[in-house]
């Protein structure tokens, strides 16, 4: 904690113990509390969470209070939980560019980029300066493949920033992550190398120049340089975290486990390390147990029950268990309510088909073709069936033609394939 800070945090507290009884049930001082546990050196979360709690219990609209709260659950990873908080908070004060700028961050950890480059651009409508929208908008665009408006908004910043060093070199890695968005990964390794030798210890940047070195199928070279900044910085979960991620980018059944040997490292220094509980769900989904999916998911659901991508894997596996599908069905209608996404529409299509509710079934298969018109085989079969169930032979075979022209020429025809000619009464 800054020793100013500190000072002037000590100083409010102590005027607020003069008050009546020195009441220590003021929110006001429970909220300063909270904040001096958060500044502290290693932050007392626990303690920190208890008063805000407290605070929270006699004023429930502690702008303060609910974003201390918002700032213990993402110290967790809890980034659902955090959002929470800090939206209860934007709605008691709407207009807190601090806040909203809060939020797009947590949007992008999230990676619901499109959100957090909406709630930026209202931020700088209001402080086109700031030099801390700016630089999370640069991400944000490159996140979304917006290399155009990546680059305007990095012009942006370097004229805002002036003479300053810490943004000098931050700027320096953005370039560099531009570049590799472009496609010039031998380009992008030229600025990351010089910046990695100038931060070695900065892991966005070993992050970058290995995803760099992958791009130029450089893999060996990538991996050798991840192993190396975990090897040396061990006691950094969020590292062996990107480990093991890099090894489930890699696409390669023979790398999960040693993807999920780096979780087990992660989660060795801290159980309840929300990140790599979330990565387990994914080494867990590649393995393809649902047993081992749903006991991954609950375990994250424990501390974080609104994230909609663990909410949407275990509906998924639940909907290949016998007999659990209003489960997933309840858990779908969930995470569709927080977000849209196609993939998630089409799996409550799925089942609503199998349910044979045949209206609720094209609403949302129709949907999800929209926001994702490259649509499987087996998509356009379940539209086929969906419009025969509803009468509409004419569109069941034209997507039923779809489907077969989908297929690749060689190979035994799908179940799903001979389940929808059975109904059809057709044959390939």
């Amino acid at each position: 904690m800054e020793q100013n800070d500190a000072r002037k945090i000590e100083e409010a507290r102590q005027i607020l113990m003069q008050g009546p009884d020195g009441n220590q049930n003021d929110p006001m001082l429970l909220t300063l509390q909270g904040i001096m546990e958060l500044r502290n050196t290693p932050p007392g979360f626990e303690k920190a969470e208890s008063a805000f709690q407290k605070a929270l219990e006699t004023d429930g609209e502690s702008v303060a209070a609910l974003m201390g709260m918002a700032s213990v659950a993402a110290s967790r990873g809890a980034l659902s939980k955090a959002m929470e908080f800090a939206t209860k908070a934007a709605g008691v004060a709407p207009q807190s560019e601090g806040i909203d700028l809060w939020r797009a961050e947590l949007l992008f950890r999230m990676q619901r980029y499109l959100e957090a480059r909406d709630l930026l651009e209202n931020v700088l409508a209001e402080l086109p300066g700031s030099p801390a929208a700016l630089e999370l908008l640069v991400n944000t665009y490159l996140a979304t493949n917006q290399l155009r408006e990546a680059e305007r908004t990095l012009q942006r910043l370097e004229s805002r920033v002036g003479p300053d060093a810490d943004r000098a070199e931050i700027i320096k890695t953005l370039r560099g992550r531009i570049l590799l968005a472009q496609g010039n990964a031998s380009g992008a390794e030229g600025v990351l190398r010089t910046q990695l030798a100038a931060n070695p210890d900065d892991f966005s940047v070993v992050r970058s120049l290995a995803l760099a070195l992958a791009q130029q199928n450089r893999v060996g070279e990538a991996e050798t340089l991840l192993r190396d900044y975990v090897e040396a910085h061990q006691s950094d979960a969020e590292a062996f975290v990107a480990l093991a991620r890099f090894y489930l980018g890699m696409n390669d059944p023979a790398k999960v486990d040693a993807a999920s040997t780096a979780l087990t490292r992660a989660l060795l220094l801290d159980n309840d390390f929300l990140p790599a509980l979330r990565a387990l769900v994914d080494v867990q989904v590649r393995r393809g147990s649902p047993a081992g999916i749903l006991a991954a998911c609950d375990r994250y659901l424990a501390h974080d029950p609104l994230n909609a991508g663990v909410l949407f894997a275990k509906a998924s596996a639940l909907s290949r268990e016998p007999a659990r599908e209003q489960e997933a069905l309840g858990l779908l209608d969930q995470v569709i309510a927080q977000e849209r996404q196609p993939e998630y529409l089409a799996l409550r299509g799925m089942l609503y088909l199998r349910a044979k509710n045949y209206a609720a079934a094209l609403s949302d298969l129709r949907a999800a073709s929209m926001d994702n018109p490259d649509t499987s085989a087996e998509f356009d079969a379940a539209l086929a069936e969906t419009y025969w169930g509803l009468d509409e032979k004419d569109l069941a075979r034209t997507h039923y033609e779809s489907a077969l022209e989908k297929l690749p020429a060689d190979g035994p025809a799908p179940l799903w394939l001979k389940r929808l000619e059975e109904i059809m009464g057709q044959e390939n």
